[in-house]
């Protein structure tokens, strides 16, 4: 498990990994998105192999649709933790340096 210093910069570097998380998932999804549009664009060249690729196109965006929820839920504990630690440097406790 990663530690992260309870400092400023361990604030900092715990708010990066949650905006690194959503910014990752996000990106898979406009991934996905660009697929799938690539897909029917070239559907009549496809062929016989099109409704497979649909198919695995509508499984990837489910399995993403749920890893989605998890990534946002995982960046949202981040930043708690990183505002909780915030608060206590703010308030004069201080960590490691």
């Amino acid at each position: 498990m990663a530690k992260y210093a309870i400092n400023r910069t361990g604030v900092s570097q715990l708010r990066a990994l949650a905006k690194g998380l959503t910014q990752a998932s996000d990106d898979v999804i406009d991934r996905g998105k660009k697929l799938r549009s690539t897909i029917n664009t070239e559907g009549n060249n496809l062929g016989k192999y099109e409704s497979e690729m649909v198919d695995i196109v509508d499984e990837m965006d489910q399995k993403q649709k749920n890893a989605t929820d998890a990534v946002e839920t995982l960046s949202s504990n981040l930043s708690k933790v990183a505002d909780r630690v915030e608060a206590l440097l703010d308030k004069g406790i201080k960590g490691n340096k």
